[in-house]
Order: C-alpha cells, then structure tokens, then sequence
C-alpha cells in the first residue's frame, strides 16, 4: 500500500511539473521575412543590388519603405517591380516569369541589329554584329563623304574646261583634269556602293543569325509542384498574399 501511495505522489508531482513548464514556457516568436517563389522556379532573385538566392527562398528580415525586386533566369525574360513594405506585413511573393521566344529576338534585331542576339544570351555574337554593323556604317560615312567631295572636284574641272574651251593651250589641259575628276567620282562611286553592300549584308546576316540560331535547348525542363490558391499567377505577373499597393 505504501508502494503505490509513493507511485501515484510521484506521478502527481511530474504532471504537475509538466504543466507548470509549459505554462510559463514563453511563446514562439513569429518569424521574420517572407517567402520567395516564382513560376517557373529557379529564378536568381535580387533586392536593389543584394541577391537574396534561387526561387523558392526565404528573406529572413523585414523590410519597410520601397524596394526594387529583380529576377533572372535563363530563358525568360528579366522581371522587376517595386514594391512597397510599409502598408502591411508580406508574408510570400509570387512571380510569373515570360519565356523568350524566337519572334520577339528577330524583331529586336531588326530594329537594332546585335539585340536579338543579346536577348537570347548570346552575348559574344552580338557584341561582334554590333561592332561590324557600326563599323560598316563608320565606312558607309567616309565613303559618301568622299564620293560627294570628287563630285565636287569634277563640277569645278567642268566649269574651268568650258572656260578653257577658249584657248587652245589651256584646253588639253583642262581636259586631262576634267578625265581624272570622272575616273575619280567613278572610283568613289564604286568603293559607297561596296560599302553600302557591306552593311546591308550585314544586317540581312544579323536577321538570319538571329531567326536561325535562336537556341533550341534555351529552358530545361522542370517539375513544378501545382500551385495553391494562396499562390495563383495573375495577368500582372505578380501575387502578393496580402492586400496592399504595387508601383510600378
């Protein structure tokens, strides 16, 4: 009897013990930040100028005021929008990322040629067509120029042989002079329509490089995890779990 007096004492005292514990554990603080991800995922995510890492990803402070928050991913078009923090506590941040396409490369380089290569990160080929063009179009210049200068000359040696028509000592002369300001306007000529070929063949290359080597295996293949009602893509591209204004 005095056994199970002294068990039940000591189950009495732990309850008690356990209880008290847990009444003046203190309470879980809530936690800091917000929650990143993007649509597809994978996404290198900055804010301002500090990366915060690879979509999905946690942000473990809170921010007040105005930021800007980017994000990159090869094969899809960059992303960026202010948002601003003061309203109310964000909790998540749901982005939809664009892909690129070949379409939007060959009208880019076609309005300057290079972009499209540069929009599809093809970085080298387009700081060389960009290069080639501005040069083809620096020769195009000087060649025009020079072509209108002999046009020039050749409209003075003209005037001077029909002045010279009136002596015959000086038109053989004037004559001579006359012949090698033609050969040289013909000579100009020939090198602005070579230079003009240039540059159009060069732009007509950056239309076909562009539209021929946009790059087939550009977005790898990836298994999204279905998205929830508390994350939903909208026609902004953007879904924020709270109520509050975005700038732009």
């Amino acid at each position: 009897m005095k056994c199970i007096c002294t068990l039940l004492f000591g189950i009495l005292i732990s309850f008690c013990d356990q209880a008290y514990s847990q009444a003046v554990a203190p309470s879980a603080q809530p936690q800091k930040g917000f929650l990143i991800d993007s649509n597809p995922q994978g996404a290198t995510v900055y804010i301002e100028s500090e990366v915060v890492g690879k979509t999905p990803c946690q942000f473990g402070f809170d921010l007040s005021g105005e930021y800007r928050m980017w994000a990159f991913k090869k094969g899809y078009q960059n992303w960026s929008y202010t948002i601003d923090f003061n309203e109310k506590s964000i909790k998540s941040i749901y982005f939809y990322l664009t892909p690129k396409t070949r379409t939007k490369a060959f009208w880019r380089s076609f309005i300057v040629p290079g972009w499209g290569q540069h929009y599809s990160d093809r970085f080298m080929q387009s700081k060389l067509i960009i290069v080639l063009q501005l040069c083809s179009l620096a020769s195009l210049g000087f060649a025009e120029k020079y072509y209108r200068d002999q046009s020039n000359s050749f409209n003075t040696r003209k005037v001077e042989y029909e002045l010279a028509q009136k002596s015959v000592a000086l038109e053989p002369k004037a004559w001579q002079a006359l012949s090698d300001a033609h050969q040289s306007v013909k000579d100009a000529e020939q090198v602005r329509m070579i230079c003009a070929g240039a540059a159009l063949g060069i732009y007509l290359f950056n239309l076909f490089d562009v539209a021929a080597h946009f790059p087939k295996n550009f977005r790898h293949i990836e298994f999204m995890p279905a998205v929830t009602s508390a994350a939903k893509v909208t026609d902004m591209g953007v879904k924020i779990n709270v109520n509050m204004p975005l700038a732009k």
